[in-house]
């Protein structure tokens, strides 16, 4: 099987009608699609750590859910353009991928916009999240009805612990009580919204002027049980890819597929 139509096989399977797929940012940014597929790497983000493994493991695919050139769609016209250490930073990275012979394609707007937004699917998985998991209103944004409430504390350490997080931080009341938990990974933005509808919001990456002192103010003021947890946005999404990963190893079992884990953008001191 061609690399094109593994990829192509994988978008309609999970945008039947593709109705999204004309418009998706959900496309090849690098390498020979018309080559034989030979091992599937899956990851959040195409790091040097991660493709250098890819490659040491002989995956000649990677598909990655977030953008490899430092925009927000990969738009190859951006990326000509671009200047300076931009500029150097993008022709060095592009080298090293193509010297390692690793075709790229990005899977980011098919899995929110499936029937089951399949990120939210694998964070609360493999967060050990026990309830009722509901398809939000607003994309990007899932709720999930919680069998065994804990407070906004106890979730934050059981997410480090499941999720591998090294640090999560809570903006508002750690007393909150998450009954009605809202799933924002990622930078899906509208997290006001997201705590007037809930309890407790998960959040990967945010405004931390505007959306932290939001809930803080509004813990402050006006409803104590709020809490917003900010886990960060790799750390938000990545078990997503990881459960894509898993799908993929189970769906074609002649074709080699392995997870590759992004690690956190920061260093911290502990």
């Amino acid at each position: 099987m061609k690399i094109r139509d593994f990829m192509e096989q994988l978008y309609r399977e999970t945008d039947p009608v593709q109705e999204h797929y004309a418009k998706s940012c959900d496309t090849l940014k690098l390498g020979d699609p018309e080559q034989g597929i030979s091992r599937v790497g899956i990851t959040m983000f195409p790091t040097r750590d991660v493709l250098q493994q890819a490659a040491d493991w002989g995956a000649n695919l990677l598909i990655v859910h977030e953008p490899t050139f430092y925009n927000g769609t990969d738009d190859p016209e951006k990326r000509r353009r671009a200047t300076g250490l931009r500029r150097t930073l993008i022709d060095t990275k592009e080298k090293f991928i193509r010297e390692h012979g690793i075709t790229i394609y990005r899977f980011h707007d098919h899995p929110h916009l499936c029937e089951k937004d399949m990120i939210s699917l694998g964070v609360v998985k493999y967060g050990k999240l026990e309830g009722t998991w509901k398809k939000g209103e607003l994309f990007g944004i899932n709720e999930l009805d919680s069998e065994k409430p804990v407070t906004a504390l106890e979730l934050a350490k059981m997410l480090e612990k499941n999720l591998r997080i090294s640090h999560i931080r809570i903006c508002g009341s750690p007393r909150a009580l998450g009954r009605r938990i809202g799933l924002c990974f990622g930078a899906t933005g509208n997290l006001d919204l997201a705590l007037e509808r809930y309890d407790v919001v998960l959040s990967g990456e945010f405004c931390e002027w505007a959306d932290g002192e939001f809930a803080r103010d509004y813990a402050d003021f006006i409803a104590p049980d709020k809490a917003l947890l900010v886990l960060g946005h790799c750390p938000s999404e990545r078990d997503g890819m990881r459960f894509l990963a898993d799908r993929l190893a189970a769906q074609y079992r002649d074709i080699p597929v392995r997870y590759f884990e992004t690690q956190e953008v920061y260093t911290y001191t502990d």
